[in-house]
């Protein structure tokens, strides 16, 4: 399956699932793998279409707002807010279980590397039975996915 295929899978199913929706006045698709987050969009697209659980998982932390106090001689003030940072470093971009198998996807694009929490990740995920894919393109996506995927398309 090629990107352009997806769009046109995509494209079709939204469709079918919006039939009081006039055809032209549905958006079609598009998708590249020239970036992470592109090529990220792909696979999130290809696995909904086929029933896939596929997610996309961060660990980017997040911010806490400061606490708002009112002063003795009743002024309102913002105290300082606290950055909590993700707790999950190394995990893979994309989580997807497939015929009850975990499969994480790292996607890599250009000179981009695994980082040695990535590695501990992988690590740790192939001991416990899962599957862990690492991912350049579209093409060594669809490639690497096919084993998993059974006569049915999934």
């Amino acid at each position: 399956m090629t990107l352009k295929e997806l769009a046109n899978l995509k494209y079709q199913r939204d469709t079918a699932t919006n039939p009081n929706v006039p055809p032209y006045a549905i958006p079609r698709a598009t998708f590249n793998d020239r970036t992470a987050g592109g090529l990220t969009k792909a696979i999130l697209t290809y696995c909904h279409l086929h029933g896939i659980f596929c997610q996309r998982t961060g660990n980017e932390g997040r911010f806490r707002e400061g606490e708002t106090v009112v002063d003795v001689i009743g002024r309102t003030r913002i105290m300082k807010g606290k950055f909590i940072p993700g707790t999950n470093n190394g995990v893979s971009d994309l989580t997807a279980v497939i015929g009850g198998r975990y499969v994480g996807i790292e996607i890599k694009i250009g000179n981009d590397r695994q980082s040695d929490n990535q590695k501990r990740f992988e690590s740790k995920l192939i001991a416990s039975g899962g599957v862990y894919l690492i991912v350049r393109n579209w093409d060594d996506f669809i490639s690497r996915i096919k084993p998993f995927m059974g006569s049915n398309g999934v």
